[in-house]
């Protein structure tokens, strides 16, 4: 894709041009990263298709425009807005309020063009007036949005992608299009599994290229994963709602704990650990190991790296431990809230974990020695590297659980256009954009 925007300012009083300047423009890697989902966000399984909501790209996820006082590095990664711009103007769909800031998108002259698709904006005298020196494509969301980041309701900065545009009360909780994803995907490849009883099914998943789509596409199953392989194994134990995963980025395989428990006097936590290949199916080692004591397993989450496995309770007496994965001999425990929940998952090679503590009250954890430590406070949104940028997870507690939600970033440019000279807009001077987009 390729673009260019041509400046033209009209004098008010006459009604001529009195300027008018073409520039090319960069384009970043913004709608790679956010039509390559990562595995956790497909959530066709379910719930409804957000490709509805992506499609067509032109007036959706490049919908919307930024006028920016200040330069940006023209780095095709480096795509998120940075918090020290200067503010000059904005604009996504029609507009007709009072927005010093907000332009209205020109319905008349936007449409397709010969190899691509032509988007253009109006500012009256009164709106975006200051020195233009950068100017770059967004989602319209945020062009709606003109830069008020605290705007969520309206979708300001973050917005759910199964419902984009809508109120954050309809987010879908996170899903998958064929069982439970882990933490594996390649390009458009991704992996999951199902169970029934003992018997495992392991999925390999396709979906389209995105980078064979064009701005002017609508797309309507773009995000429905195709099935392409899937392996069947029995396994020692049966799976149950109550067992939880792990994909090992270190050896690359899938770890699957299931317990069950005895009591007599005290309870007994009896828990199986199981290696298996995701590439061949194979089980490739099991392991058995018990917990005693007043202990809580109401439910649990585990994680393992570098030879040992870090698993946490939830409920009343709720303890976090740290096992030893050759022998399965406890290293270190540490008490949990009352009645607290515990996350465990993965971060940029270290194992993260939020502890619920009262009401909407949370803790951020990470690994550190043998167990993991304080780091942080509370926070509205946590991420792994499963949902790099645009997408974050936000959590949140309805009394019984923590509940994760997909969640994603409005405010990237997916191009950034320096102008090679900076352009002043005055309340003398009408401003229009015409953005051209062309393969």
């Amino acid at each position: 894709m390729k673009g260019k925007a041509t400046f033209i300012l009209t004098d008010k009083y006459t009604k001529k041009p009195v300027k008018q300047i073409t520039e090319h423009n960069l384009v970043t890697k913004a709608l790679e990263k956010v039509l390559f989902p990562p595995p956790i966000t497909r959530i066709t399984m379910g719930t409804s298709n957000f490709a509805d909501n992506y499609f067509p790209i032109c007036n959706k996820l490049i919908g919307g425009i930024v006028l920016l006082g200040n330069t940006l590095p023209e780095n095709a990664e480096d795509f998120m807005i940075p918090p020290d711009i200067i503010p000059v103007g904005a604009a996504g769909k029609e507009y007709t309020g009072t927005n010093p800031c907000r332009g209205t998108l020109n319905i008349s002259m936007s449409g397709p063009i010969e190899n691509g698709y032509m988007l253009v904006w109006d500012f009256a005298p009164e709106k975006a007036n200051g020195v233009i020196k950068c100017v770059g494509l967004t989602n319209f969301c945020y062009g709606n949005a003109a830069f008020l980041k605290t705007n969520e309701q309206n979708c300001g900065i973050c917005t759910p992608p199964i419902n984009m545009g809508q109120n954050l009360a309809s987010i879908p909780t996170v899903m998958s299009v064929l069982g439970r994803f882990y933490g594996k995907a390649e390009g458009t490849r991704l992996y999951s599994y199902t169970y029934t009883s003992n018997i495992l099914t392991l999925y390999e998943s396709e979906i389209s290229d995105p980078r064979n789509i064009k701005v002017g596409d609508a797309i309507s199953d773009f995000k429905t994963a195709k099935v392409v392989s899937e392996k069947e194994l029995e396994l020692p134990v049966q799976l149950s709602s109550s067992s939880m995963h792990f994909y090992c980025r270190e050896d690359g395989c899938l770890y699957l704990l299931a317990y069950n428990y005895t009591f007599n006097k005290v309870t007994i936590y009896h828990f199986t650990l199981m290696k298996i290949d995701p590439m061949t199916g194979r089980l490739l080692d099991e392991k058995n190991f018990e917990i005693s004591g007043e202990k809580s397993f109401s439910g649990f989450s585990f994680a393992i790296k570098q030879g040992k496995i870090y698993l946490s309770g939830s409920g009343n007496y709720a303890t976090l431990f740290t096992i030893n994965l050759s022998n399965c001999s406890i290293l270190a425990e540490r008490s949990l809230t009352h009645a607290g929940t515990f996350n465990l998952f993965e971060w940029n090679g270290y194992i993260m974990g939020t502890e619920m503590l009262s009401g909407y009250y949370y803790k951020f954890f990470a690994e550190y020695e043998n167990y993991p430590m304080l780091c942080g406070g509370p926070g509205a949104e946590v991420t792994c590297d499963l949902v790099p940028i645009p997408y974050s997870l936000r959590y949140s507690y309805d009394s019984t659980r923590t509940n994760f939600y997909l969640m994603m970033r409005t405010d990237y440019l997916a191009t950034i256009n320096n102008l090679s000279a900076p352009l002043e807009k005055t309340d003398r001077h009408a401003l229009q954009i015409r953005y051209e987009l062309t393969y």
